[in-house]
């Protein structure tokens, strides 16, 4: 029997409610950059906060990037333009010129930093306090796996939070939790559209070959509720985690020390020794999120490499970590600097 369509647009928006308020993720009079694509997701999502705007008291204002990638890009940032005039919510839309490349993870992390830079600069000007994203469930499912896949530690086992700071910017997702089948019955029964990315459908990337092949696989022959679990993984890592990174920022504190300008981090080698493994980890990424702002494209390899450097290589010798970051065994110290442009 299907259900109502007031109790699915009710279950979906009292689930979104109930989200923001236990994880704190927004405060009355808050400004919210929404992120709006014109996929289902982004859809769904500016549809919910539209419904909640005035009950939890905050104001919205949509964003739209045209990468101009797709022939179909115009016809996205139109669309997104009539759902916000629709709804009665601020539209702006940013187009960005992004650099073509063979690498398909070099062209998304390209535009990845093109739509942070976008997003620091119109949190400003609007002086908004959040920006929201459709990430949900799924999304964090496939984003564990695709982790583990790739040889991940706690952090990348965390998947996407709630909330994040990158930068500047605090980052919520109130459909942390909701399903993407939830999603679509809601956009479904409320008779809502949205625009289709043909890319999505493209077994070729990495993340949509989970999505599309390695995950109905599972669900299939081995584990049916396998994108539930591996969200509760990610949740209850993201908690040991939090604990874990607590402790490391206290640690880190004593043990470390700015070098000369800026784009310099400098950690006591004996005091470093004298720490748990677990903890010499986080230490690591705090230094390199320290200089980098996140810890976008780090992986649990790159800090192999700076145990390796630490115990086996010579002194003065050093490792090359992403976004220019070099790690360099000077005794006493152990530094990390950002590479000059």
């Amino acid at each position: 029997m299907a259900q109502p369509l007031l109790m699915i647009i009710m279950d979906i928006t009292a689930q979104v409610k109930t989200n923001i308020l236990r994880k704190h993720l927004v405060r009355k009079g808050d400004t919210l950059l929404v992120g709006v694509s014109g996929g289902s997701d982004s859809i769904a999502l500016l549809h919910v906060l539209s419904r909640l705007q005035h009950i939890l008291a905050f104001r919205l204002l949509a964003v739209h990037f045209n990468h101009q990638l797709r022939d179909d890009a115009a016809g996205d940032e139109q669309f997104v333009k009539e759902v916000c005039r629709y709804l009665n919510v601020s539209f702006q839309s940013i187009r960005l010129t992004i650099k073509r490349t063979q690498d398909q993870s070099s062209l998304e992390e390209n535009a990845r930093q093109a739509r942070l830079r976008h997003l620091e600069r119109l949190t400003q000007k609007y002086r908004a306090d959040k920006v929201v994203l459709a990430h949900h469930r799924d999304d964090c499912a496939e984003t564990v796996l695709m982790h583990i896949l790739r040889g991940a530690g706690l952090q990348g086992l965390k998947g996407i939070p709630p909330q994040t700071k990158l930068h500047a910017i605090t980052i919520i997702r109130p459909f942390y939790n909701i399903p993407k089948d939830d999603i679509l019955r809601y956009l479904r029964a409320n008779k809502i559209r949205y625009r289709k990315d043909s890319t999505n459908e493209d077994s070729y990337y990495f993340r949509n070959a989970i999505r599309k092949k390695l995950l109905p696989h599972i669900e299939k022959n081995y584990q049916p509720q396998i994108r539930e679990l591996l969200f509760q993984l990610a949740s209850l890592t993201a908690e040991d985690y939090e604990f874990l990174a607590s402790h490391g920022q206290k640690t880190f504190k004593k043990i470390s020390f700015p070098g000369p300008g800026t784009g310099t981090v400098k950690l006591q080698l004996k005091k470093l020794a004298q720490l748990h493994p677990s903890l010499q980890r986080v230490i690591y990424r705090l230094a390199y999120e320290k200089l980098q702002g996140d810890l976008t494209r780090l992986t649990l390899q790159h800090v192999r490499e700076i145990e390796d450097l630490i115990t086996n290589r010579k002194e003065g010798a050093s490792v090359h970590w992403p976004n220019g970051i070099k790690v360099c065994k000077k005794t006493p110290e152990l530094i990390f600097q950002r590479r000059i442009s």
